[in-house]
């Protein structure tokens, strides 16, 4: 990096070590710049965030979801099991 150019804004440091990067290596740049810019509007506006997922969520295809636990007759989580007289 350029250490020794202390008369270098953040960005031209940022241009110069961008310049020496590959393609893919830019790529997971733009991607790690893209995951906080998500993160700062998430935190900004955290109810609208919460709208969008459950947006999403709600336009993908009922075949294409997990199915829930498999569950066997009379083993309900909301019945009690019987009790056994004693």
């Amino acid at each position: 990096m350029n250490e020794d150019r202390p008369d270098l804004s953040n960005r031209e440091r940022l241009r110069k070590e961008v310049e020496e990067l590959s393609d893919e290596q830019v790529a997971e740049v733009l991607e790690y710049l893209s995951i906080m810019k998500t993160m700062r509007e998430q935190e900004e506006d955290p109810v609208r965030f919460k709208d969008e997922i459950m947006m999403l969520l709600n336009e993908q295809p009922q075949e294409n979801m997990p199915a829930g636990p498999q569950r066997q007759p009379g083993n309900t989580p909301h019945q009690p099991s019987p009790k056994k007289p004693s």
